[in-house]
């Protein structure tokens, strides 16, 4: 399981997108996702891009990368917003 702590919510990741199609659709689903879970933008984007490289490797579909990374990356940032207020 990814874990996310320290070092990694306070490295700036500049994910290489492999198109600007694909660049503009993660950065909507970015968006989108820091709405839904009212925290900055960029606090999602680390997390996102985290879970999209590791899920990225192994991907024969990528049509489904948005939908699996931002599942994923919610997943992972609500534990970590409980975990802050507990």
């Amino acid at each position: 399981m990814l874990e996310l702590s320290g070092d990694f919510m306070n490295t700036p990741f500049l994910h290489e997108y492999e198109n600007e199609a694909a660049m503009k659709l993660h950065a909507r689903t970015i968006e989108r996702l820091s709405l839904d879970l009212g925290i900055p933008e960029e606090e999602v984007r680390r997390v996102y891009e985290i879970v999209l490289r590791r899920l990225e490797k192994g991907a024969k579909v990528r049509d489904y990368l948005p939908i699996l990374v931002s599942r994923r990356a919610r997943y992972l940032i609500k534990i970590r917003e409980n975990s802050r207020h507990n």
